[in-house]
C-alpha cells in the first residue's frame, strides 16, 4: 500500500470516527431540554434569529453582540424551521470539518517551512488530538458561536500561510476579508489587522513600500467587511458603533477583583441578570435614554477607574486570567462542560484534555519551522491578548485549540525524532528540555489548580434545569431542581429570587411570593 494512500485512509477513518461520536452526542442531547430551551446568550441568538426570519432587523437598536452568527442561524431557521436540532446538527458537522481544516492547515504550515517529510504525521496527529477534545463538541450542541469562530480562525490561519508564502495583493486582500468576516462574529479578532503584518517582518525580498501596501490592503479588506455593520448602526440605530456595544460592560467585568479572573455579574444583586448590559441602570442614573455606544463608553471609563482604584490587586487578577485561559480547567459561564461530560456518553468518548493541548502545544511551537511558528504565534497570541482585558471561559478560548494541537503534535513527533522525518531531527538534548518543560507546564496548568468549587457548578446547573423546567411548564421539576440548588449552596439570596421569577412565569403566585419573601429576608436590599 502506498504511503500516501495509507495516510489518506487513516485521515478518512479519523473523520468517520469523529463524525460517529458526534452523532451519538447529538442523539443524546436531542432528547434533553438543553436543546428545547435556550438560556442567556443562546436565548438571545434564538430570539434574534426568529426576529430576522420575521423581517425585524432590530430598528433603533445598536448591535449588542456580533451579528454574523444570529444571521446564519436565521438562514437555518428559514430553511429548516426553528424547532428541532438543525443548528446543532450543522454545528456538529462543522466540528468534523474543522478537524479536516486543521489537517490541511498543519500540512500547509510544515510544507511552507520546508518540512515536507514531517507534514503527514504531524498533521494527522494534530487532527486526532483535536478530534478527541470534547469541549468543542459540547458547545456545538448549543446556540453559541464558538464553532463558527473556530472555523473562521482556521481559515484565517490557512490564508495567512498562503499570504506569507506569496505576498500578493490579492492574497492579503482575501486575508483582510476573512479577518473582517471573523470580526463580525467576535470583534476582538480584529486585533489581527494590527498583528498579521508581522508576517512580513524580515522579508528582505520586500521593500518597505511593498510591506506598507500589503498592510493597507489587509486593513482595507477587513474594513470593507465590517463597514456594512457600522453603516447599519449609523442608519438604523442612529449610533456610531464600529460593530457592537457590549465591549464596555465586558471590559468592566474584566477589571472586577472579586471576579477572580472569571465571569461575574456586573451588578452585585440577585436581579443582576435583568440588566446584563447595565443599560437600564445607567439610564436610570442619567435620567435619559442612552445609545449603545454611550453605554459602552461610560462603562469603559468606569472600567479604567476600577483598574486605577484597585491597582495593587491588578497583577494578581491578570495572572489569574492568564492562568485560567491556559489551564486545563474548562471554566464555565453558561453551561458547564465539566458537569455534562459525566452525563453524555458521546462526551465520555472524547478523552483528550485541554491540559495536553495547551501545555504540549505551547512547548511544541519551538519545533515548528520558523515561518510556520510565526504564523501560529501571531494568530494564537493575538487572540489571547485580545481577550486578556476581559475574562476567559472555556468557549472563548476554544477557537485557538486547533492551532495549539499542531504544536502538541510537533512536540510528540520531536520526541520520536527521525520517525517523523524532520529535515533536521531534534537533538537528544532539545528533546530532553522539551520533555521537562512540557511536564512542568502540565503540572502548572493542571485543572485542579483553577477549578471552581464543585458545589458552585452543581448550583448553577440545577438552577438552569429549574429555569428550563419552568419554561416547559413543569412546576414540580422547577421546585425540585431549585431545592437541589439550595442544598449544595444553602443561604444564598439568588436561589429563591431566581426561583420566584421562574414561578412567576408559571403563574404559581403563592409559591412565587413565598420565594421572593425568603430572598428578601436573606438580602433586604
Amino acid at each position: 500500500m502506498a504511503r500516501g494512500t495509507l495516510h489518506d485512509r487513516l485521515l478518512l477513518a479519523l473523520l468517520a470516527v469523529a463524525a460517529a461520536i458526534r452523532l451519538v452526542f447529538l442523539l443524546e442531547v436531542a432528547r434533553t431540554d438543553l436543546v428545547a430551551v435556550h438560556l442567556l446568550d443562546a436565548e438571545t441568538y434564538h430570539t434574534w434569529a426568529l426576529r430576522l426570519v420575521a423581517g425585524d432587523f432590530g430598528w433603533e437598536e445598536t448591535y449588542w453582540m456580533g451579528p454574523l452568527y444570529p444571521h446564519l442561524v436565521a438562514v437555518v431557521y428559514r430553511l429548516l424551521g426553528p424547532d428541532g436540532v438543525a443548528v446543532q446538527a450543522v454545528q456538529l458537522a462543522a466540528t468534523v470539518l474543522n478537524v479536516w481544516l486543521l489537517h490541511r492547515l498543519a500540512t500547509a504550515l510544515l510544507r511552507s517551512g520546508g518540512e515536507v517529510g514531517a507534514a503527514p504525521p504531524v498533521a494527522l496527529l494534530a487532527a486526532a488530538l483535536y478530534a478527541f477534545y470534547g469541549a468543542p463538541v459540547f458547545y456545538a450542541g448549543f446556540l453559541l458561536m464558538a464553532t463558527l469562530v473556530t472555523t473562521q480562525l482556521l481559515l484565517v490561519a490557512w490564508q495567512a500561510v498562503r499570504a506569507q508564502d506569496r505576498p500578493t495583493v490579492r492574497r492579503w486582500l482575501v486575508l483582510g476579508l476573512l479577518v473582517g468576516l471573523t470580526g463580525l462574529a467576535r470583534g476582538n479578532v480584529l486585533l489581527l489587522v494590527a498583528t498579521l503584518p508581522l508576517l512580513l517582518v524580515g522579508r528582505a525580498d520586500l521593500s518597505w513600500r511593498r510591506r506598507a501596501l500589503l498592510t493597507a490592503v489587509l486593513a482595507a479588506g477587513a474594513l470593507a467587511m465590517v463597514a456594512p455593520a457600522t453603516l447599519r448602526n449609523v442608519l438604523v440605530a442612529r449610533d456610531f458603533a464600529l460593530l457592537t456595544s457590549n465591549g464596555g460592560v465586558n471590559l468592566y467585568i474584566g477589571q472586577l477583583p472579586h471576579g477572580e479572573g472569571a465571569f461575574t455579574p456586573a451588578l452585585e444583586r440577585p436581579d443582576a441578570e435583568n440588566d446584563p448590559s447595565l443599560e437600564l441602570t445607567l439610564e436610570g442614573e442619567f435620567g435619559r435614554d442612552l445609545k449603545g455606544s454611550e453605554v459602552s463608553r461610560i462603562l469603559t471609563r468606569r472600567a479604567w477607574q476600577v483598574f486605577r482604584e484597585n491597582l495593587a490587586a491588578m497583577p494578581r487578577l491578570y495572572l489569574l486570567k492568564i492562568w485560567r485561559f491556559w489551564s486545563g480547567y474548562e471554566l464555565p459561564q453558561i453551561e458547564a462542560y465539566v458537569w455534562w461530560r459525566e452525563v453524555f456518553t458521546g462526551l465520555k468518548l472524547l478523552p483528550v484534555p485541554y491540559t495536553i493541548i495547551s501545555a504540549l502545544g505551547l512547548v511544541g511551537l519551538a519545533f515548528l519551522p520558523r515561518r510556520a511558528r510565526l504564523v501560529v504565534l501571531v494568530v494564537v497570541l493575538s487572540y489571547f491578548l485580545s481577550l486578556l482585558p476581559f475574562f476567559p471561559t472555556s468557549r472563548y478560548r476554544q477557537p485557538i485549540a486547533p492551532l495549539l494541537a499542531i504544536g502538541a503534535a510537533a512536540w510528540v513527533c520531536a520526541l520520536i525524532g527521525a520517525r517523523c522525518r524532520w529535515r533536521r531531527a531534534p537533538t537528544r538534548r532539545s528533546r530532553l528540555v522539551a520533555g521537562g518543560t512540557a511536564a512542568g507546564l502540565v503540572v502548572l496548568l493542571w485543572p485542579a489548580w483553577t477549578a471552581l468549587p464543585p458545589g458552585e457548578i452543581t448550583w448553577q446547573v440545577k438552577l438552569h434545569e429549574s429555569s428550563r423546567a419552568a419554561r416547559l411548564g413543569d412546576l414540580r421539576t422547577t421546585l425540585a431542581r431549585a431545592r437541589e440548588a439550595e442544598e449544595v449552596r444553602p443561604g444564598l439570596a439568588e436561589t429563591p429570587f431566581l426561583l420566584a421569577r421562574h414561578l412567576e412565569d408559571l403563574g404559581a403566585w403563592t409559591e412565587a411570593r413565598a420565594a421572593i419573601a425568603q430572598a428578601a429576608a436573606r438580602a433586604p436590599h
